[in-house]
């Protein structure tokens, strides 16, 4: 095993598998509530370049630790004949709705004011908050036996939850229903892309899983509740629609909340301008 290797297996140290509402999730919840913290009381007044950085940050810390995991989870090492082997793992590739975040932070930190830039920045705020607090309240699926991948997960998904609300908190976003209409945009731009991934798959001839957003036609769903209605109940286009459409609305109620919060005039104090 090469000194690459090595240090890829040591990357690859294990850890009993952290419970939920266990020490180790509860550390990281803190640890995003102090991230939020920090974010609205030093950099509320953050425009221009200084956001562009926070959110390029952001973005780059996110890819750096998604490469890791790429890396760690494509290597193999047989211990008893002391070698290893590079298989990637397309089941991990990384397009999941999750994943989007980092790719819209990076994409936003490099425009100009505008309608698109609101739109990722509205995202980011909304879909993207909504991904961290599924994963952050009930982490279930991405907890796994190895230090280093459960806290890729954490800082990945308590990251986008803090941005998020970093963003609607101080107002970083136009409160305006034609932000969440720029923001499902890129919702659905998402989901065709990764319908795209998914065809190309298919007619490549992949056989490895290779389920972008889990909503490939013909693949059965493993996101629960969708489990148990396709195939079976659903049909695909009813079953896609079920997908889009709860979390265009659960977006919306986040970006509904805020609103309302801010015509009764209780905006966070960390982040009044």
């Amino acid at each position: 095993m090469g000194f690459f290797e090595k240090i890829i297996y040591f990357l690859q140290g294990e850890m009993e598998t952290p419970g939920i509402f266990g020490w180790f999730h509860i550390m990281w919840l803190a640890i995003t509530a102090l991230a939020v913290f920090l974010l609205c009381r030093f950099c509320k007044n953050a425009e221009g370049r200084s956001l562009d950085r926070i959110l390029r940050c952001f973005a780059i810390l996110c890819l750096v630790l998604e490469a890791y995991k790429q890396v760690v989870f494509s290597f193999d090492y047989n211990a008893a004949a002391g070698t290893g082997s590079w298989d990637f793992e397309w089941y991990a590739f990384p397009f999941q709705f999750c994943s989007t975040p980092m790719y819209v932070a990076l994409a936003a930190s490099f425009m100009k004011e505008g309608r698109v830039k609101n739109a990722l920045l509205s995202y980011l705020a909304t879909f993207g908050m909504l991904a961290g607090i599924l994963v952050m309240a009930y982490p279930a699926s991405v907890f796994i036996g190895m230090i280093g991948i459960n806290i890729q997960t954490m800082v990945h998904h308590g990251g986008q939850l803090a941005i998020g609300l970093y963003l609607l908190l101080c107002r970083k976003i136009k409160l305006e229903w034609r932000s969440m209409l720029g923001a499902s945009a890129v919702f659905l731009v998402m989901v065709g892309i990764a319908q795209v991934m998914n065809l190309c798959a298919e007619l490549c001839g992949l056989e490895e899983t290779f389920n972008m957003f889990y909503i490939r036609y013909g693949e059965p769903a493993t996101l629960p509740v969708y489990e148990m209605l396709y195939p079976g109940v659903l049909s695909y286009p009813v079953f896609l629609l079920a997908y889009v459409v709860p979390f265009i609305a659960a977006s919306c109620g986040i970006f509904a909340l805020r609103k309302v919060f801010d015509k009764r005039g209780k905006n966070s104090k960390l982040c009044t301008q």
